[in-house]
């Protein structure tokens, strides 16, 4: 019987900065070893040592990723979800009107009752007037 080793020497062959960007991973580290022994195993069995010593790198990689997209989909879909919340946070500050306490102001429907513009400028206009007035009532 071959060892651990001549069983996964087609792995030599893999391009891990393709496997990486096709995952959308920064580094190797990202990915358990365990979580990589296992796909090598699962496509070694599928596919035998003899054929995927014959198959092109490329292709190699593609089942090496299809292999680990299954077996990380739980840390995908987090790193995922967590992308869309730093974007969603990063869209809000950056579309929002600060105060000087680097809050966010709540605009109620209230606060549009005055309000007779049909743009957006128009709207910016009459909630900074309504907001940010001095004390004196001037802008």
């Amino acid at each position: 019987m071959m060892s651990l080793k001549d069983d996964f020497c087609w792995n030599k062959f893999l391009d891990w900065q393709r496997i990486l960007s096709l995952l959308d991973l920064e580094c190797i580290e990202n990915v358990p070893e365990t979580k990589i022994q296992i796909a090598f195993q699962n496509i070694t069995d599928f596919y035998g040592l003899e054929d995927l010593l014959l198959f092109e790198p490329n292709f190699l990689d593609s089942l090496v990723v299809k292999e680990l997209k299954i077996l990380l989909r739980k840390e995908l879909l987090l790193k995922n979800t967590t992308n869309k919340n730093k974007d969603i946070i990063n869209y809000l500050s950056k579309n929002s009107i600060p105060t000087n306490r680097g809050t966010l102001i709540k605009i109620d429907p209230r606060n549009l009752k005055g309000f007779t513009g049909n743009s957006f400028e128009d709207l910016i206009k009459h909630l900074s007037k309504k907001f940010f007035r001095d004390k004196n009532g001037t802008d």
